[in-house]
């Protein structure tokens, strides 16, 4: 469980996670969620392999991070037992979800949020419209907002931006 959430205005982006990984009886702290590859940043919510196959890729792109998911996947699944990861990839020119189906999703608002946070996350961001203040500044509120009104979201976050 966690957050993830993005935020772009066509001249920069931003991402942000939390650093909650939680099961049923403990919480970990992940050693990150969200990260940079070419002039996209990627968040992944969900299960923690496909993330790393994904952060050892650098594939940016949305559509070339799919299809090299999507042929790790076809190749070891009968290791794996189930996808429940989604990633958010943000760059300058747009939004994307990558879901655990590797469908790739475009998002027409300039924000977005996955994760057992997300809905709040993305709430926060869509609250933040019109109001003036830096992305940096709109993911972070969001990303607090999350924690505090969802159980499976831990600061600290975690920001980067392009």
């Amino acid at each position: 469980m966690t957050v993830i959430a993005g935020y772009h205005d066509k001249k920069q982006a931003w991402i942000g996670g939390d650093s909650g990984a939680f099961d049923e009886d403990s919480v970990n702290l992940p050693e990150t969620k969200v990260w940079q590859a070419d002039d996209f940043l990627i968040g992944a919510a969900g299960g923690f392999r496909l993330a790393e196959i994904a952060y050892d890729s650098a594939i940016g792109d949305p559509h070339k991070l799919r299809d090299h998911l999507e042929a790790w996947w076809s190749a070891n699944a009968s290791t794996q037992t189930e996808n429940d990861t989604i990633f958010l990839v943000v760059s300058t020119a747009g939004i994307w979800n990558i879901g655990s189906d590797f469908s790739v999703v475009r998002h027409k608002e300039n924000y977005a949020g996955v994760g057992a946070g997300g809905l709040a996350a993305m709430s926060a961001l869509f609250a933040l419209q019109g109001v003036a203040m830096n992305g940096k500044d709109k993911v972070t509120t969001a990303l607090k907002a999350s924690a505090y009104h969802t159980n499976k979201v831990r600061a600290p976050f975690k920001i980067i931006s392009l």
